[in-house]
């Protein structure tokens, strides 16, 4: 499944190279980075159990990996993001950035 790939692979940069950073700038004790590793934790699950959703119109998963996702998306553009925007230099951001897969 493509979309699995691709958010696994978001998942993965961001817990290997965002968060690192972000730790490195503001220290080991940040509640939101790891509400972020929480929330990815739940969708990798969540992923897992996607193509028996879909074959058996499991409604109940759809909707929960749906709100995840919203939620998560909405704590990376609101959190996450504009942080590093604003703390982390230019160099660092672009290192950070040649490192996306």
């Amino acid at each position: 499944m493509e979309f699995r790939a691709g958010t696994e692979r978001h998942i993965k940069w961001e817990e290997d190279v965002l968060f690192p950073l972000a730790k490195k700038k503001i220290g080991e004790d940040s509640p939101m980075i790891d509400e972020l590793i929480t929330q990815h934790n739940r969708i990798r699950a969540d992923l897992k159990g996607l193509a028996d959703c879909l074959k058996t119109r499991n409604s109940s998963l759809e909707n929960d990996l749906e709100q995840l996702l919203a939620a998560h998306d909405k704590m990376e553009e609101e959190g996450i993001y504009p942080w590093v925007d604003d703390y982390i230099d230019d160099k660092a951001k672009e290192a950070a950035l040649s490192k996306m897969v």
